[in-house]
């Protein structure tokens, strides 16, 4: 019955998850710490490295930018009032300017 059929016949008893092989080379270090954790957790080598390849992926993609990290920060330091000290630079520059220009003008006059 089977003899006639050129093509192969593939039965599926239950779906699975579809998994590849890979090849990754390491030092024997490494090699030997992996062998270490897998050993003290009981578990084979290969879910070891399943599960540190999920939370490197997992921490990867959950990465924050720069200016996440450093946003609580941004404007706080050195002020004296809550400015937008990044906005107002501009101006509060000529503030400052003009009130060290106007001091020297008063003092100049006065020492006169």
């Amino acid at each position: 019955m089977f003899d006639n059929m050129t093509t192969p016949m593939y039965i599926v008893l239950q779906k699975c998850k579809a998994i590849k092989m890979k090849t990754v080379r390491f030092d024997l270090k490494i090699e030997h710490q992996l062998s270490l954790i897998a050993k003290k957790e009981k578990e084979s080598l290969s879910n070891v490295l399943r599960k540190a390849a999920e939370a490197y992926i997992r921490q990867y993609f959950n990465r924050k930018t720069p200016y996440e990290l450093g946003k609580h920060l941004f404007g706080v330091h050195c002020s004296e009032t809550n400015r937008n000290l990044s906005k107002d630079r501009k101006k509060l520059f000529r503030e400052k300017v003009n009130a060290k220009s106007n001091y020297r003008r008063r003092t100049s006059r006065v020492a006169i």
